[in-house]
């Protein structure tokens, strides 16, 4: 399908009838080119397409390894702490404050629309990738 813009600039060239059999084949050679860069416009834009269709394929599987990695430090950190509290040492003031953050509920999703605030997910479970 052809633009409105390139539609009217087709109905507006002008081309008189050739002369002879040599301007003819000279028309048609350049109208028979006009269309091979169209066509040629047209795969790069394809190309193009599927080029970033394969690398959002790519980044949704680092997002999900690196959410798997998230996951697994929260876990180490919630071990970390019920061991420093089953061992009953005190922490200092510093330090207690770090026994009060979740990793996960700076989770971002991956089909959340793009604005100028990041959502974020501040459920307690991990969220659900849908692709």
């Amino acid at each position: 399908m052809q633009s409105p813009t390139s539609q009217s600039a087709e109905s507006d060239i002008i081309v008189l009838p050739p002369g002879n059999s040599a301007e003819a084949h000279l028309l048609l050679e350049a109208a028979h080119t006009d269309w091979e860069v169209q066509l040629t416009c047209r795969n790069l834009v394809l190309q193009i397409v599927h080029r970033n269709t394969l690398m959002l394929q790519y980044n949704h599987l680092l997002l999900d390894k690196a959410q798997e990695d998230l996951w697994t430090t929260d876990r180490f950190i919630g071990h970390v702490h019920f061991v420093i509290r089953k061992s009953s040492v005190e922490l200092s003031s510093t330090l207690q404050a770090y026994t009060h953050i979740s990793l996960h509920s700076t989770t971002i999703s991956p089909t959340a629309p793009q604005s100028e605030s990041t959502q974020f997910d501040t459920s307690p479970s991990p969220p659900e990738f849908t692709r």
